[in-house]
């Protein structure tokens, strides 16, 4: 890779993508106020092109090290997980109303000055995965689902080409007006 140059931070583009994802594996509480914090440092800090992805939570089994270094008793149960996903959904919904951004495609960040904001949902994924199997409760038990991360992944990606498409779209909207 080339040296960045010492100035022009954090890059000479002036753009950044930031994905945040918090983990279940605290207090339902916590991670509220977790969402909320990053969704108030988003608001102040980052400017409005630069491209912000919210991933949503997942009960991870303990062989992908989703309950490592943390006490049983502060994970989130399934139920706690979907309300917190509930809430981050709530959440973005409201900055966007807030933000006057109805859809990608009409998006202006020049009007909005705030980035949009993308839901990354893996939870959906992750529990329609045709190895997940039918758990205790109704949940689904994802511990013989191999390689999970590397699904997220292919799905952040995925997720991003199509961010780059929609842009593009709508740039080429704008030149024809």
């Amino acid at each position: 890779l080339p040296a960045m140059p010492a100035t022009g931070f954090p890059y000479q583009s002036g753009r950044q993508f930031v994905v945040g994802g918090v983990t279940p594996n605290q207090p339902y509480q916590s991670y509220v106020d977790n969402i909320d914090q990053f969704g108030q440092t988003v608001t102040n800090t980052v400017d409005a092109n630069d491209i912000v992805v919210l991933r949503t939570g997942v009960v991870v089994p303990e062989a992908y090290g989703g309950q490592r270094r943390t006490k049983r008793s502060t994970f989130m149960t399934q139920e706690e997980v979907e309300e917190a996903n509930d809430h981050l959904h709530k959440s973005v919904d409201e900055y966007r109303r807030k933000a006057r951004q109805s859809d990608f495609l009409s998006y202006d960040p020049v009007k909005s000055r705030l980035p949009y904001v993308h839901v990354l949902d893996v939870t959906h994924m992750t529990h329609s995965h045709p190895l997940a199997h039918a758990g205790a409760k109704g949940h689904r038990d994802l511990s013989k689902v191999p390689n999970l991360y590397d699904h997220w992944n292919h799905m952040l990606y995925t997720n991003m080409r199509d961010i780059a498409k929609a842009e593009l779209a709508r740039k080429s909207s704008e030149h024809l007006r």
